[in-house]
Order: structure tokens, then C-alpha cells, then sequence
């Protein structure tokens, strides 16, 4: 399939760009693929901006379960007489133009990569990128902390590494939750991994953020991948790692498309590289099982009435070198 690039987005508004038309829609054909169809339009009066996702098969859900963003909205309409059920992505007129161009440009993408799909697994993964581009405006849009970014590179390596493994790159991609909020930052198989990430020569500090983060009794096992990373010029910045990794997925367009849409959940944003200058390098990694004996807090250990908390572990103080992740995936059910 022929997709629009971001020029012809461009070109397509302007063209429909127009000072004394009607109410209501205009629109241009931008490319048609099993049975999902692209569209550059503009919404009269206003004159805003605007892309169209049409499909020919699904039923799409109510206007109010559907993502509402900052800067754009989204709307179903019906534009002709036909099967086609529309969704737009609209520009707020106060909302910066730049930006949803961005935003429609990289919606555009995902259709792409999933060109094979069925229409119910596009609308999955647009409505999953919309998701997080709302996320990512949400945080202003000013990039990751220093902090932020360490965290990153430590999921970034055990994604890594589980990419080495057996495991299909949909089903690694799949179980990268961390970016989604999630309780721990993979959810795989009967249980979770929890990623720590230090840079610190000596003492391994690792911030827990809640009673149910280590606790065993909600999924089981439990996995802690402690990685510790050192900052030297043999090492990768955050970019490059990024760079790395879409070219391991880049035979798998649909865990591909995952990836982007949980490293733009998390923050992380390709214009903002020149802030990631630090090279970074894995010195250890351990993949530590959380067991009795593991120091935590769960909700079950605490007194009566103690709702909520977050603690410090140091993670150095742990006996052994921890499992091998071939053992982790056995636990985990996945071999």
C-alpha cells in the first residue's frame, strides 16, 4: 500500500483550504487497504484540520468511549451514503498545527505497518496510539527527567534481552506494560518483572512504588531485573538503543508498531534526542526472584488501617546473583 508522507497531508489540507465554504466536511482520498480508508480532510466552519479513518466491516463504539485528547478530538460521522463508518481526528482550533501534524502523520503510520490486519486490530492499535500520544501531551511534551530517562534504559535492556530469548517479538512487545501504567513493567505469562535500574558504583537503591508492586499473592512469580548501568563513551545514549531496537523489530511491522507506541506512552519523543547525551553501558544485570526472605512490603505485611506506600529496598544486600533467564521464563510459564 501507498501511504500519504507528510508533505502530501500538508499539501492535501491546503488544498481544501478555503475562506467561503458551507458547513460541514471536505475531504481528499488518501489511500484505501482491506477495507480501512484514509482521508485528509477540513471541518467548515472552523476551517480545522483534520484526518479520516474509515472502515468498511467494524461497528465502531460510542462517541463517549472513545479517547479525548489534548489539542484534538475525535468524532464518528457520517460523511455519504454507504457501509463506511468514519472516525475523524480533529485539530482544536487553539491547538498547535505543527503538533497535530505530527500526530496525524504518525496515526497515518500505524495504519501502514498493520496493512495486513483485520479492520478490529487497526482500530486496536490507533485507538492504543491516540492513547498515548493524550499521554505524552499530558506530560507537556518537554521530554524525559534524567531519572526517567535511567528507567527507560533499564526496560529498554531487559526488552533486550527477552528479545533474545524464544519468545515471539509481538509476545516481549505485548508484555511491556511499564509504559501503560502498569502494576509491574511486564506482565508475562502467570506473573510480572518488575525493572530497577542504578547508577551507582556501590548500593543498589530501588524505589518500590506501592504495596502491590512485589506482591506475590496478585501474580506469581515475581521477578525483579536489577540493572546496574555505567555512563561511558563505549555505551549507547538512549537514542541509539532506541535506533537499535526498531531495527531488531523491523521485520515485525505490527511489534514494531507497539514498541513506538509505548516509548511515546512512556515520553520519550525522537526531536528530543540532543537532550539524551549519555552513553550508557550495562555492567550487571540480575534477574532476582521475589520469595520469602525478599525485602518488600505488601499489604498483607502491613498494620491494619496502612492504605498505601511507597519504600526504599537496597537490592545489593540480597544474597546470590540471582536466576538465569532461562529459569525466569520456565517460572514464568513460557517454555
Amino acid at each position: 500500500m501507498v501511504m500519504p508522507n507528510s508533505n502530501e497531508l500538508a499539501i492535501a489540507w491546503q488544498a481544501l483550504s478555503s475562506l467561503d465554504e458551507k458547513d460541514g466536511w471536505r475531504s481528499i482520498p488518501l489511500s484505501v487497504s482491506r477495507g480501512v480508508s484514509l482521508r485528509a480532510g477540513r471541518l467548515y466552519p472552523t476551517n480545522v484540520e483534520a484526518l479520516l479513518i474509515g472502515f468498511d466491516q467494524l461497528t465502531l463504539p460510542s462517541e463517549r468511549s472513545l479517547p479525548k485528547g489534548k489539542g484534538f478530538r475525535i468524532d464518528k460521522l457520517a460523511l455519504e451514503s454507504g457501509s463506511t463508518r468514519w472516525l475523524a481526528l480533529v485539530r482544536e482550533s487553539v491547538a498547535s498545527l505543527e503538533l497535530f501534524a505530527m500526530v496525524a502523520e504518525d496515526i497515518v503510520s500505524v495504519v501502514a505497518s498493520a496493512y495486513e490486519a483485520s479492520e478490529s486490530a487497526i482500530f486496536r492499535l490507533v485507538m492504543a496510539r491516540i492513547s498515548a500520544w493524550q499521554e505524552f501531551m499530558k506530560r507537556g511534551g518537554d521530554g524525559l527527567s534524567p531519572e526517567e530517562e535511567l528507567g527507560l534504559v533499564g526496560e529498554l535492556v531487559c526488552l533486550e534481552q527477552l528479545l533474545l530469548t524464544s519468545l515471539p517479538a509481538s509476545t516481549v512487545l505485548d508484555a511491556w506494560q511499564g509504559p501503560l501504567d502498569g502494576l509491574q513493567d511486564f506482565s508475562l505469562g502467570t506473573g510480572a518483572i518488575e525493572v530497577k535500574s542504578t547508577l551507582a558504583a556501590e548500593g543498589f537503591t530501588a524505589r518500590i512504588m506501592s504495596l502491590e508492586q512485589l506482591d506475590d499473592s496478585l501474580r506469581q512469580p515475581i521477578f525483579v531485573f536489577a540493572c546496574r548501568l555505567g555512563v561511558a563513551s563505549e555505551g549507547l545514549s538512549l537514542p541509539q538503543r532506541v535506533a537499535y531496537l526498531r531495527g531488531q523489530l523491523a521485520n515485525d511491522p505490527a511489534a514494531l508498531c507497539r514498541f513506538e507506541t509505548a516509548l511515546l506512552g512512556v515520553g520519550y519523543f525522537d526531536r528530543h534526542h540532543e537532550r539524551y547525551a549519555r552513553e550508557f553501558v550495562c555492567l550487571q544485570a540480575r534477574w532476582l526472584p521475589v520469595v520469602d526472605g525478599f525485602p518488600r512490603l505488601t499489604m498483607g505485611m502491613v498494620p491494619v488501617g496502612v492504605r498505601s506506600a511507597t519504600y526504599e529496598i537496597d537490592l545489593d544486600l540480597m544474597d546470590g546473583s540471582g536466576v538465569s533467564i532461562d529459569e525466569v521464563l520456565n517460572l514464568l510459564g513460557m517454555v
